[in-house]
């Protein structure tokens, strides 16, 4: 979509798009490490020691998700993969067949 919609030459392209890569990993990476460590911990200090709860997932992947896309940066803004991504969720997470 850079290619197609932005100005400037090939290489600040290229800039944008591995800037864009590396949000977007480290955005995940930190979504799977705050979901993973939610998920441990209530697995073993929920109601049923040992067992995953019901709502576990949900609650897991909304921390991690407040957490990590629902931030702003120290400008002041969200950046696009962000809003990308929490506009995927908001749009999918409903039509998801329940447990």
């Amino acid at each position: 979509m850079i290619f197609l919609f932005r100005s400037g030459t090939v290489q600040e392209k290229l800039k944008l798009i591995l800037r864009a890569t590396r949000t977007h990993a480290q955005n995940l990476a930190k979504y799977a490490a705050i979901y993973k460590a939610t998920m441990l911990l209530l697995k073993y200090m929920g109601s049923q020691p040992g067992k995953e709860g019901t709502y576990d997932a949900f609650f897991a992947g909304l921390l991690g998700g407040y957490v990590v896309f629902g931030r702003r940066s120290k400008r002041g803004h969200v950046s696009s993969v962000s809003k990308q991504i929490v506009i995927f969720g908001e749009h999918h997470v409903p039509f998801c067949e329940p447990l």
